[in-house]
Formats: C-alpha cells, structure tokens, sequence
C-alpha cells in the first residue's frame, strides 16, 4: 500500500499495562494509515518526547487523530494530516501538533508545533 501502520496510542505505552491493552494496541482502532518518513520520523519523535514528558512530569493527558483524506486504499482513507494534542497536568500546558502525511522529510517536532486552537478549528473538539 506503501503506508504503515501509524498508532495513535504507541505500542511502547501499553508494554507495561498488560498483555491485552498491548495486544489491543494492534487494533485497527487505533491506527491510521502513515507514510513511512512520517511515522518513523516525526511522529515517532514526537512519541519519543511524549513518554518522556509523562515520565519528568507525572501525568500527561494525549489526544490524537487524523483529518483530510489523500487517496484511497481499497476502502481505507490514507488521512492527509496526523495531529496530536498533549496536555501537561503538572504545568497546565498545552502542546500541539500537526504533521502532513506525505513523502516529505522529517523537519522536526517543533516545526509542526501549532496552536491547540488552530487543531480545535480542524477537528470540532473541544480541548481546553
């Protein structure tokens, strides 16, 4: 198909729950089709820097999801855009992010730093 399974919540966060919620992390549910410089460039770094953020600071609070739609496999959309909103508990920030689902280079986290606002305005959610 020349995408991956992107996850929204990563494997590495369920390793420690138990071996259903890991096995449930390989539900379809809970991924999205991703191109491969996005979902080992980025969005990985950006799980990196979210289970670092919830390990430094106690508690984190994820969002994630996707939008748009930039071609179709048999009956599954390829989204155009991945995003991720995280809420840090301990500091009561807000960090967001959004990243095109292409062949692009990864270009680094923070160049695909937006407003949570700005995710709020694509999505319909409601998150502060």
């Amino acid at each position: 198909s020349g995408t991956d399974r992107g996850h929204m919540c990563p494997a590495a966060i369920n390793k420690c729950k138990g071996e259903k919620e890991m096995e449930e992390c390989f539900y379809f549910s809970n991924m999205a089709p991703q191109y491969h410089s996005l979902n080992a460039g980025d969005w990985e770094t950006l799980e990196r820097f979210t289970r670092k953020t919830a390990i430094q600071k106690d508690s984190i609070h994820v969002w994630a999801g996707n939008i748009g739609e930039s071609k179709k496999i048999g009956k599954v959309s390829v989204p155009s855009q991945c995003w991720k909103v995280i809420h840090i508990l301990h500091t009561k920030e807000y960090k967001a992010y959004l990243f095109n689902n292409d062949l692009s280079k990864p270009d680094g986290i923070e160049n695909n730093e937006v407003t949570v606002h700005h995710i709020e305005q694509l999505t319909g959610f409601k998150f502060l």
